[in-house]
C-alpha cells in the first residue's frame, strides 16, 4: 500500500504535459521527426557516412521495432550528423524546403528524446523511491514487532509474579487462620474431666477429733439399686469411749435396707 501510494506521488510530481506522453507517443514522434529528416536529405549530403548509415541502417530497424522510442534515441549520431549537413550546405542542390524540413525534424527530434529521457529518469525515481520505502517500512515493521516481543515478555513476567504473590499471600492467611483455632480451642484438660472429677471425689473432708465421717456419697437413693454402703461410724459420748450407735432402730432395718425417714441421732455431750 505505501508503495501504491509513493509511486502515485512521484507521478503527479511530474509536469502535466510530461506525465501525458507515454512511451509509446513518444515513439510515434520520433519515427515521424526521423522520417521527415530522411525525406529532406539532399544528394549531397546522400553521400556522407552519417546519412548512410542513418538511411540504410537506423531507420529500417526502429520500424522493424515499431517505431520504438529507445530505438531512435540511442541511434543519436547517424540523424544528428545528417541533419547537420542539410542544415548547413555547401553547395547549390539543397533547396531552401529540405533545409526547413531537415532543420524542423531535428528539432522534432531532440524535444522527443528529451521527454523520453525525463520519463526514464522519473520512472527509475519513482521505482527506487518506492524500493526504499519499502525497505524501510519492512525494516520498520521488523523492527517494531522486534520490540515488541521483550515488551510482551517483561509484561507475561510481571503478571505471572503478582499471581504467585496473591497465591502466597492467600495460602499465608489460610495458614494465620488455622493456627489460631487451634490456639483458642478448649484445653485438653478441664475442670470438668475425669481426672479432675475423681480429685474432687476422692478429696477427703477434714475430721473432727475423734469423729470417722462416713464414706460414700449422700443423697437421695433409689431403693432398686440394694442398700447403700456406709461405713459404721464411732461417735463419743459420755463415757469417754466409742461405741457403734444403734444404727438398726434408727438408720438401717434388720434386713439390710434403708429407712428414707430414720430419726434424728442425738449426741451427747
Amino acid at each position: 500500500m505505501r508503495i501504491h501510494r509513493t509511486l502515485g506521488a512521484v507521478l503527479l510530481a511530474l509536469p502535466i504535459p510530461l506525465f501525458a506522453q507515454s512511451v509509446q507517443e513518444l515513439g510515434v514522434q520520433l519515427t515521424a521527426s526521423a522520417l521527415r529528416v530522411q525525406d529532406a536529405i539532399s544528394e549531397p549530403c546522400k553521400a556522407i557516412d552519417y546519412c548512410q548509415t542513418f538511411t540504410s541502417e537506423v531507420v529500417p530497424r526502429c520500424q522493424r521495432l515499431q517505431g520504438d522510442a529507445g530505438c531512435w534515441c540511442g541511434n543519436h549520431n547517424p540523424l544528428h550528423f545528417c541533419a547537420l549537413c542539410m542544415s548547413n550546405p555547401t553547395d547549390n542542390q539543397t533547396t531552401p524546403d529540405q533545409m526547413q524540413a531537415a532543420l524542423g525534424g531535428h528539432m522534432d527530434y531532440h524535444t522527443a528524446c528529451n521527454a523520453f529521457e525525463k520519463l526514464l529518469n522519473a520512472s527509475s525515481t519513482a521505482i527506487g523511491t518506492a524500493t526504499s520505502t519499502a525497505t524501510n517500512a519492512a525494516s520498520t515493521g521488523s523492527s517494531d514487532g522486534g520490540s515488541k516481543a521483550p515488551i510482551g515478555a517483561i509484561v507475561g513476567g510481571a503478571v505471572g509474579g503478582v499471581v504467585a504473590l496473591l497465591i502466597a499471600i492467600l495460602v499465608f492467611v489460610l495458614w494465620r487462620r488455622n493456627r489460631r483455632k487451634e490456639v483458642v480451642g478448649p484445653s485438653d484438660v478441664s475442670i470438668f474431666s475425669g481426672d479432675r472429677a475423681s480429685t474432687l471425689v476422692n478429696q477427703q473432708p477434714r475430721p473432727y477429733s475423734g469423729y470417722s465421717h462416713p464414706q460414700g456419697t449422700f443423697g437421695h437413693h433409689d431403693s432398686s439399686f440394694g442398700a447403700p454402703g456406709y461405713a459404721t461410724a464411732t461417735i463419743p459420748y459420755q463415757n469417754g469411749g466409742l461405741q457403734s450407735p444403734g444404727a438398726i432402730s434408727n438408720g438401717l432395718k434388720a434386713d439390710g435396707s434403708y429407712n428414707k425417714h430414720p430419726e434424728p441421732m442425738t449426741t451427747p455431750y
